[in-house]
């Protein structure tokens, strides 16, 4: 199927919620981040990803927004934003924004700082076109066609996959249905049950600092990282198993008790109020995995009570695996998008909920597993890393947007045996230290669930 004939696309309920809560100082874009140890060929690597783009047509489209909704138009093979430097360079971007124009540009920019021994790829997506998992299968992609320009004669080439553009437009369907053991009657109670929670419950934001004097934030993609090595991840591993929960489980408990220290040492000592994490959920089927770069994913919340945070931590881990469990289950992010789907029965209506709701969440937290295993495309490895060419893959991340009073996000990822944590805080209210002194709690707070 040729792409071109996709189009005009119309836009799915989701994308249409990201672009109507997409805002000059908290755009709805996400940056990956991917590191390369060895010599890049430039060349090469920019021929690779002009020929990868292409087989992700939501990447090479432009929106046209109407009053009744919307549709995605060919971008006529517009090229995105690539600029290459050396490694100290800044990622200065167009018109100093980091707003995305989908109108008039791609929803695709590129930064490579690179020198002889290594490469630093930043990669900024609009969060319309893609969610995270389809921008690092783009990058899968754009390692493998690289890979078969530039791996030696007589080893392993890398292997691009089998796309469907078919299936973009079933990428807002409902993805499969809830546990058979689930009645009718239970769904919809549940479900009415979380929609009152939702909107009853105004979450509390992360405490901003007092700041005397100027200061600056973490510059731009704006997030810092740690690396828990092997051993410690371990630890961590072996520590949830024991309670009998998952990794992130245990990831999230820390950071709803890491964000409650952070309020209560910046003057908010009450009992009263709520704290909320947006978790990001997947929604592929096994189909859906040959699909190019789309959004098939939705939001699911999980919501606490100052009290509960403040009372027992095995009690808010068990509590917490409960519901994540429910949310696998029961696949209640499906009920966002049925909530974003009526808010949008009404010309009109979803922005003027989304100015009225600001207070969406405390905090996103999104756990990645290792993007490498889910990639379409086939690359060897070796000693647990990804080989690309002469080149081997050292890092692969990735940090979420921001919106207003949603001020912290954070992603966990694995690869190599390690667990990598990236914590974005909004630029607007917290200086560089701000986010270094809450990524320092954070791993204070994991070194102790480690039993340090």
């Amino acid at each position: 199927m040729a792409t071109t004939s996709l189009f005009p696309l119309p836009a799915t309920p989701f994308e249409r919620y990201l672009l109507a809560d997409d805002r000059p100082a908290y755009p709805m874009t996400f940056v990956l981040h991917m590191r390369l140890l060895g010599p890049l060929q430039r060349e090469a690597f920019e021929e690779a990803l002009a020929e990868v783009l292409p087989r992700h047509p939501l990447l090479q489209a432009l929106w046209k927004p109407h009053w009744n909704g919307g549709q995605w138009v060919s971008a006529a093979g517009q090229k995105p934003l690539f600029h290459w430097d050396a490694p100290a360079a800044a990622l200065n971007l167009p018109n100093g924004t980091e707003q995305i124009d989908i109108t008039q540009e791609i929803g695709l920019r590129v930064w490579v700082r690179a020198n002889d021994q290594q490469a630093d790829v930043y990669c900024q997506f609009h969060h319309a076109c893609c969610d995270g998992l389809g921008g690092f299968n783009v990058l899968g992609e754009w390692l493998a066609a690289y890979g078969i320009r530039t791996t030696p004669t007589g080893e392993t080439l890398p292997k691009l996959a089998d796309l469907k553009p078919e299936l973009l437009p079933t990428r807002g369907a409902f993805r499969g249905r809830v546990n058979t053991d689930v009645t009718w009657w239970q769904g919809a109670s549940f479900m009415a049950s979380e929609t009152v929670k939702t909107l009853t419950r105004r979450p509390t934001p992360l405490a901003a600092p007092q700041h005397t004097e100027p200061w600056q934030p973490v510059p731009f993609p704006g997030y810092l990282s740690v690396t828990c090595e092997d051993e410690a991840f371990q630890q961590l591993r072996q520590k949830s198993q024991q309670a009998d929960v998952s990794l992130n489980d245990l990831l999230i408990r820390d950071l709803l008790l890491v964000i409650d220290a952070w309020n209560r040492q910046h003057g908010r000592t009450s009992d009263l109020g709520w704290l909320c994490l947006n978790m990001p959920t997947n929604l592929r089927e096994r189909d859906d995995w040959k699909m190019p770069a789309a959004n098939v994913m939705s939001y699911a919340l999980l919501t606490r009570s100052l009290a509960e945070c403040r009372s027992s931590p095995d009690e808010l881990l068990q509590s917490i695996h409960q519901e994540t469990a429910a949310v696998k289950n029961w696949r209640l992010g499906e009920m966002f998008l049925q909530a974003i789907a009526l808010g949008q029965s009404v010309p009109g209506m979803l922005p003027l909920l989304l100015s009225f709701f600001q207070r969406f969440s405390t905090a996103v937290l999104s756990n990645l597993g290792d993007p490498t295993r889910r990639f379409t495309a086939k690359l060897p490895r070796r000693h647990g890393r990804t080989d690309v060419g002469n080149d081997e893959l050292d890092l692969l991340t990735c940090i979420p947007p921001l919106r207003p009073f949603t001020r912290l996000s954070m992603t966990a990822n694995t690869y190599n045996g390690h667990l990598t944590v990236n914590l974005r805080c909004d630029p607007h209210l917290f200086s560089a230290a701000d986010t270094h002194a809450l990524l320092h709690r954070y791993c204070e707070q994991l070194a102790h669930s480690r039993g340090e």
